[in-house]
């Protein structure tokens, strides 16, 4: 049993259930001093961001209203130890690490095959291995401070000629294409150099649409991305906060980093273009349906 339960996908929930009618039959004095034990870990490994969200070290988020985004602890969504995961290792930082030394002379299956490795290692997951994938991309770049977002557009585009195929590979779905967003915002959020240049408008929004145009993202994720920030609201374009009332969605917190670069006027506009798009691209399916089943 102790071998199947090391296995990639192996279902831990009856085992963990078990292990815990054990501790409680075997309850004794020092259950309180583990206690405290445990909530000085948990008080130092999980701290929350000015969004609101939980966040395990320097890996990714779960929102305010408990939806997973992203983790790189040794503990999943509901609390559960991953299986298969050395304590206290940070999969995004050891991940970020492979990439950062991976040399854009050598072929990107290389990188891809060391990824592949250290993920079922460590149990880690495709959002994972997306989000620190962006994060090294970007320090790749050589950021200087005040440069142009044109600049730091044109260097993206030569970086991802190289790194395009194993976004491909590692991106399956809605959750690890959001969290190449992630990524990018959370490097513009961080402040130094790199911060202060994707944080300073147009350079967020070019980022954006540049992964959209390379197809490293594509619009359904940006937008889910966007749904997430406006607190649940519906829609693509920015709305005022009266009309994010009367829609029904939660107000977004202007405050934070993030809804600030959010909220800026490019990123706004791109959003409401790509909901635009979406809208009419949606429009034509529908009415190509309706055009077949009358013949």
């Amino acid at each position: 049993e102790t071998m199947k339960s090391q296995s990639i996908g192996y279902d831990a929930t009856d085992m963990y259930a078990e292990r815990m009618k054990i501790q409680e039959e075997d309850d004794d004095l020092f259950s309180e001093d583990e206690k405290e034990d445990d909530d000085e870990f948990n008080n130092g490994a999980v701290d929350h961001d000015d969004a609101g969200a939980l966040s395990f070290g320097e890996g990714g988020v779960i929102s305010g209203g408990g939806e997973h985004i992203h983790h790189s602890s040794n503990f999943d969504e509901d609390g559960m130890l991953v299986i298969g995961r050395q304590k206290n290792v940070n999969v995004v930082q050891d991940l970020k690490a492979l990439c950062l030394e991976h040399e854009t002379t050598s072929p990107i299956e290389n990188l891809a095959i060391e990824i592949n490795s250290y993920k079922f290692s460590q149990n880690a997951s495709y959002s994972d291995c997306s989000m620190a994938t962006m994060l090294a991309v970007l320090e790749k770049l050589d950021i200087k401070e005040g440069m142009a977002a044109t600049k730091l557009v044109s260097l993206l585009k030569g970086e991802l000629q190289h790194w395009k195929p194993l976004f491909n590979k590692i991106c399956r779905g809605l959750d690890e294409e959001k969290c190449v967003i992630l990524a990018v915002e959370r490097l513009a959020c961080g402040g130094g150099v790199i911060g202060d240049v994707l944080s300073k408008a147009p350079s967020f929004r070019f980022v954006l649409q540049t992964l959209h145009d390379e197809e490293v993202l594509n619009e359904d994720a940006i937008l889910s991305w966007a749904a997430d920030r406006r607190g649940g609201s519906n829609g693509g374009g920015g709305g005022s906060e009266d009309e994010d009332d009367e829609e029904g969605g939660d107000v977004v917190d202007l405050d934070t980093p993030q809804c600030k670069l959010f909220m800026q006027k490019p990123t706004q506009d791109f959003l409401e273009w790509l909901q635009e798009e979406s809208e009419s691209e949606s429009g034509s399916d529908d009415d190509s349906g309706s055009d077949e089943d009358s013949e």
